[in-house]
């Protein structure tokens, strides 16, 4: 419930920063306009290409096992995916889930996933075109499993088929 309560602040700050630059005249309307539009989201089921060990429950797809993960192509510049991890602790170590991001086949970075649920960028500012993410888990089930709910493309992207085999 704390996580929850920081969020909100931080939400509420930032959107209390864009109100003030915007009255000021530092920003146009149609910047404080455009950071609150949306972009298309994924049918996880039918746009995204899975792989490895995963398993599904309430909505989420879990993948418990290292190189497990999913892949997805678009047409724009980036997308966000909604992430949570599990952790668990074996002795002493107890290890924070890591996945690897790789735009166009590429190595792209690195992220640590959180243990609450998260809106994490899995790349931005890409030249707007085709594109194929790929995210693999690198830690191991054994200490963490990571979940995704959600996959949301940049506004003005547009949603690409996934070859399933």
């Amino acid at each position: 419930m704390l996580n929850k309560g920081r969020r909100i602040i931080a939400v509420l700050c930032t959107f209390a920063i864009l109100l003030s630059a915007f009255v000021v005249g530092l920003l146009p309307m149609e910047t404080l306009a455009a950071t609150s539009a949306e972009g298309p989201v994924l049918d996880l089921e039918e746009d995204v290409k899975y792989f490895g060990r995963t398993f599904a429950e309430n909505g989420v797809r879990y993948f418990s096992w290292s190189n497990s993960g999913f892949q997805f192509s678009f047409y724009g510049t980036g997308a966000t995916a909604t992430l949570k991890s599990t952790q668990h602790t074996a002795g002493s170590a107890t290890e924070t889930a890591y996945v690897k991001i790789y735009v166009d086949g590429a190595f792209y970075k690195d992220v640590a996933v959180p243990e609450t649920e998260t809106a994490v960028t899995l790349a931005s500012g890409l030249t707007n075109g085709q594109h194929t993410i790929k995210v693999v888990k690198r830690t191991s089930g054994y200490y963490s499993i990571v979940g995704l709910s959600k996959i949301q493309l940049d506004v003005g992207s547009e949603i690409r088929q996934t070859q399933k085999h």
